[in-house]
């Protein structure tokens, strides 16, 4: 019997319970603290996507480092960030991103960007909470700048 093998690289999300204290994120300056205890000494030199997953109290459940690209840009697939929501069953999902230049300005590929992902999870019941891109001394939360799209 012969097999055929998916031309598709597998993705693995691996869940591991946490026995410390649960992790909650209740405003923009959480999302920063958080991500920049998880960075590593690349965080001025290229743009990395970390994706946060919380259960409905709000607490994190989970993260991704979801890609990583130049020193102007990263991509995202927004159908393995809606997988990984829904294989860990998350209400919701935060976006993080770094600018190494330290300009935390969303541009308009980050706002086109956020849209899609926005729209993709909403689809399957999963809200975008936010999208934070953060530098060394900085964050720029488009939630709290009204830079989401509003649903009901």
């Amino acid at each position: 019997m012969t097999e055929l093998k998916s031309l598709v690289g597998e993705v693995y999300l691996a869940y591991k319970p946490r026995t410390s204290k649960k992790v909650k994120v209740g405003h923009p300056s959480d999302v920063y603290f958080y991500a920049k205890k998880l960075w590593d000494d690349t965080f001025g030199i290229n743009e990395k996507m970390l994706i946060l997953f919380l259960n409905r109290a709000g607490n994190i459940i989970g993260y991704n480092w979801h890609s990583s690209g130049s020193t102007s840009g990263t991509l995202i697939d927004r159908k393995i960030i809606v997988k990984m929501a829904l294989d860990l069953l998350a209400a919701s999902v935060i976006m993080v991103h770094n600018h190494p230049s330290g300009n935390t300005e969303p541009s308009d590929t980050d706002l086109r960007m956020t849209n899609e992902v926005q729209e993709a999870l909403e689809l399957m019941g999963i809200r975008l909470l936010d999208h934070v891109i953060v530098s060394h001394d900085n964050y720029y939360s488009l939630d709290a700048e009204n830079k989401l799209i509003k649903t009901t």
